[in-house]
């Protein structure tokens, strides 16, 4: 089963340019590492990130690279809330294509 993930950022002013690039670098590595679909978008000063990972299992692999990732980035970012912390995500299984 697929699994679509949708991950928001919001970037420090001035930021927005780092974190697109800087994601930009990092979706080509996943995409080529876990056979994911990645795209970005922004959005009012936020940046989208979803992905299409083929399988549960990718995901989790996905997920400890991903966050290492967020460490490099987080300077750049604001807090969305201090449970959420710098990124807020949502995942679920990808039920129509």
């Amino acid at each position: 089963m697929k699994v679509l993930s949708i991950v928001r950022f919001k970037p420090k002013q001035n930021h927005l340019e780092d974190v697109i690039e800087e994601l930009k670098l990092h979706n080509e590595r996943c995409r080529q590492l876990f056979d994911q679909q990645r795209f970005l978008s922004e959005v009012e000063g936020e940046v989208y990130l979803v992905k299409i990972s083929p399988s549960i299992d990718k995901i989790a692999e996905d997920q400890e690279v991903s966050l290492t990732h967020l460490d490099k980035i987080r300077p750049w970012l604001e807090e969305w809330s201090t449970e959420e912390r710098h990124s807020r995500s949502i995942s679920g299984i990808l039920i129509d294509e």
